[in-house]
């Protein structure tokens, strides 16, 4: 949800209608989104324990199953953050930025909970034996994809960011 917050404060100056898939934002928000699910579905596949955060005994997870999770885990909460975030920014950036703040809060808190299943990286067994690697340790198995995927975020959120004034600036000269 809170990329999708992140986007729709591109979309405040669109037309009034709250209708998310007609937004370009929306759709650099996708893209955006799909950088760090790329990342997600790589450790899914090599570290299911890992991703299901030890809970499961058989952590496998079907092609079928994947593509559930990622419509309603990941991409739905995304149309729906930014659904949200239009409506927020529409009553002004006070209310948008609160919205914000509450799901980075949700989110410290559900990382905070799950912060000793989540600090580590490995199967059930070795969670369970204490010897799974640190998320933190330069041995970290999902290290690469995981920092690649956040510097492609970054830098495609600043470019985004870069477009955005650019066409707010074209349409600022275009009404004097």
């Amino acid at each position: 949800m809170l990329f999708g917050a992140l986007f729709s404060l591109f979309a405040k100056r669109e037309r009034g209608d709250l209708l998310v898939f007609s937004s370009p934002w929306f759709w650099h928000g996708v893209v955006f989104s799909s950088l760090f699910n790329a990342a997600v579905l790589y450790a899914a596949l090599k570290f299911p324990d890992w991703m299901w955060m030890y809970f499961l005994e058989d952590s496998r997870t079907g092609p079928v199953t994947l593509v559930y999770l990622f419509l309603f885990l990941y991409y739905f909460p995304y149309v729906l953050g930014f659904y949200l975030g239009r409506i927020f920014i529409l009553k002004g950036k006070l209310p948008w930025l609160c919205f914000v703040l509450f799901l980075l809060g949700w989110e410290g808190w559900l990382i905070g909970r799950l912060f000793d299943r989540y600090s580590v990286v490995g199967t059930r067994e070795e969670f369970f034996n204490g010897t799974a690697v640190s998320l933190f340790s330069p041995q970290n198995p999902v290290g690469l994809a995981m920092n690649l995927a956040v510097c492609a975020m970054v830098i495609y959120y600043l470019l985004v960011w870069w477009t955005f004034r650019k066409k707010r600036r074209r349409y600022m000269d275009a009404e004097l």
